[in-house]
């Protein structure tokens, strides 16, 4: 008889930051952060039931946060995304947040 010893499960944190140059009118920015947003949300709902089924994690909440900013330089899109940092330390406001859990195949 083999005694199965639980694994001790822990809680973390994973941060992913993605500055995109772009060119565009305000409302086709508008539209394409709206369109990231559900992208980056349906993208969620498949990672967690992959990482719920194949990994055994559970991812509980998700935070996506976007903005829409402008590059100080010349303003085109080539000089987007910042060399180094995230938005926040290159003192890019934080935009809109959304949070919600995350079940495995459920963020919204």
């Amino acid at each position: 008889m083999q005694v199965v010893t639980p694994q001790a499960r822990h809680q973390a944190g994973l941060t992913l930051s993605l500055a995109i140059g772009v060119t565009g009118s305000p409302q086709a920015l508008s539209r394409l952060k709206a369109k990231l947003e559900l992208a980056v949300e349906d993208a969620l709902q498949d990672l967690s039931q992959q990482a719920s089924n194949e990994l055994g994690i559970e991812i509980g909440r998700c935070n996506i946060e976007t903005s829409i900013s402008q590059p100080e330089r010349d303003g085109s899109a080539s000089n987007w995304p910042p060399k180094s940092g995230s938005a926040e330390q290159q003192g890019v406001p934080a935009g809109t947040a959304s949070s919600a859990p995350l079940k495995a195949g459920s963020c919204r």
